[in-house]
């Protein structure tokens, strides 16, 4: 059986996770975990990659994950290989460490990225590993909570923007946010498709009207070769419908980022990736064959 494909989109947000093969731990010491961090770490910057929550357990880890790029698959390969690698080689072992392809849910954002972070951090309560979040130290709970320093790898003022503009006021409201839904049940329980989401963003999403599946993306160094300027693409550009179609093709066409986009335009990322959503989705209806 061939296996399906996934959907991927500039400025996407998905919960991923891996698991030992077998059920077996991935992370035998606090030396494992802080060897995942720092290869987590590269990856990040590597591939653009923006961490809202984090959680290492035993056998498997959980992480919130937003794309500005569409490259959730080749980061993924990425991270798991080189753990992988390197802790055959630290514990002199060989075969496989995970359990086949990782486990990855698209998330509709703002409405669903709350509940998904609280469920992250709060995977150590749930397991029985702390009596409180903020007891487990290798997740992203204490760092948002404000009771520690912020890793640079990890981006909580997306999060503690949803409660309040004001710092100190937005982590109080997170703690009391996590704490109130402490060992309830899983947000995942509405998952269709592999996707969380209000029923119009799973039914179009399903439909790859906002992004196209990876493997039918051109590769990346095959658009970059020769394209033009961003100056050109939005050359004599005077209305909207020139521009979320010059947005388009940017991105599409020439291989540029949603972010790189926004910041030529001095828009914001999601707000251009939502642009460039809409314009696949015209497209596809005008041609009924795969882009």
């Amino acid at each position: 059986m061939s296996r399906s494909l996934r959907i991927s989109y500039p400025g996407a947000f998905y919960h991923v996770t891996s698991r030992g093969n077998e059920k077996k731990d991935i992370f035998w010491n606090d030396d494992d975990r802080r060897l995942f961090l720092r290869i987590f770490t590269l990856v990040l910057q590597r591939r653009n990659w923006i961490c809202h929550a984090y959680v290492l357990m035993g056998n498997h880890y959980h992480l919130l994950i937003e794309t500005p790029d569409a490259n959730i698959s080749q980061g993924m390969r990425q991270l798991n290989s080189i753990y992988a690698e390197k802790f055959n080689e630290i514990h002199q072992r060989v075969g496989h460490l995970f359990q086949g392809r990782f486990h990855g849910i698209l998330i509709e954002n703002e409405a669903y990225l709350l509940t998904v972070a609280r469920y992250i951090v709060l995977n150590p309560v749930r397991a029985g590993m702390a009596t409180y979040p903020k007891e487990y130290v290798w997740s992203s709970y204490r760092e948002t909570a404000g009771y520690i320093s912020q890793k640079p790898f990890l981006d909580s003022s997306r999060i503690l923007g949803l409660f309040s503009q004001a710092k100190s006021d937005a982590q109080q409201k997170y703690r009391m946010f996590v704490e109130e839904r402490a060992g309830k049940e899983s947000p995942f329980s509405s998952i269709k498709n592999g996707i969380l989401g209000t029923e119009q963003f799973i039914v179009e999403t399903s439909l790859h009207p906002r992004g196209l599946p990876e493997s039918l993306e051109f590769p990346h160094n095959q658009k970059i070769i020769g394209r033009p300027l961003l100056d050109d693409c939005f050359h004599n550009v005077h209305t909207k419908t020139e521009r979320n179609w010059a947005i388009f093709i940017a991105i599409f066409a020439c291989g540029y980022s949603a972010v790189e986009v926004a910041r030529h335009l001095s828009l914001h990322y999601s707000w251009v990736s939502r642009i460039f959503h809409r314009e696949c989705a015209k497209s596809k209806k005008q041609d009924p064959t795969p882009l």
